[in-house]
């Protein structure tokens, strides 16, 4: 059952005034399941503990979009990941794209306002990938962020559509442009580990009037 703040607190209220009615010393259990769970899964197994260890109060569980599998941990691992970069195309301060990515803010926070919103706009936004879009839960202007040094775009997953021929490769549909000649540095390998189902870390910038990053920094990851 989803419920709202006020309810949720509620109803913990009242079962440990239950446990304590009984004489018992009220806990409450959240359980919070990893990237190879899905949301049946998780509460399945938040309520076989709560059973097991007869928890004399609440059992809770929180839930992230996790696809459930072991293939899908680089689109877990983008799900939990801010995205980075400028506006690159803007209907609203509801709808609009991140380095190529439709982002849904319509349940959003924004914690600096909407009014600097629009295409070109640098901005961090956090929450889940669902089919192809980022449903967000809080958008952040990089504009007003400027000193904690969180204006590079970042992304992270594995290499695919490598063309060494123009020096490109995406990351979670977004295009990557890396340079040989000293510009892009690589981390824990070389141009030549560059290959397709590599994982990576792709620090840059976007270059204007596009959606495509040029990388400076490229992180191999195991």
């Amino acid at each position: 059952m989803v419920q709202g703040r006020d309810t949720l607190l509620t109803e913990l209220r009242g079962a440990s005034e239950d446990a304590r009615k009984d004489h018992q010393r009220p806990h409450a259990l959240l359980f919070i399941h990893g990237y190879n769970v899905d949301f049946e899964g998780a509460a399945i197994r938040a309520a076989q503990i709560g059973c097991d260890l007869k928890v004399p109060g609440v059992t809770a569980f929180f839930s992230w979009p996790s696809r459930g599998s072991l293939v899908s941990y680089p689109a877990d691992e983008a799900t939990i990941e801010a995205s980075e970069g400028a506006i690159t195309d803007f209907t609203s301060a509801t709808q609009f794209s991140v380095n190529g990515i439709l982002v849904d803010a319509t349940n959003a926070t924004f914690p600096d306002g909407t009014m600097g919103l629009r295409k070109g706009a640098r901005v961090e936004v956090k929450g889940a990938v669902k089919d192809g879009v980022l449903i967000a839960t809080k958008v952040e202007l990089e504009d007003m962020h400027r000193g904690d040094d969180r204006h590079r775009n970042e992304l992270h997953g594995v290499v695919q559509d490598l063309n060494t021929d123009l020096h490109t490769f995406t990351v979670h549909g977004v295009t990557v442009h890396y340079s040989v000649d000293g510009t892009t540095v690589f981390q824990r390998g070389t141009v030549s580990d560059l290959a397709n189902k590599k994982p990576v870390e792709v620090k840059g910038t976007l270059v204007p009037g596009s959606s495509t990053v040029e990388a400076l920094i490229i992180r191999f990851e195991s």
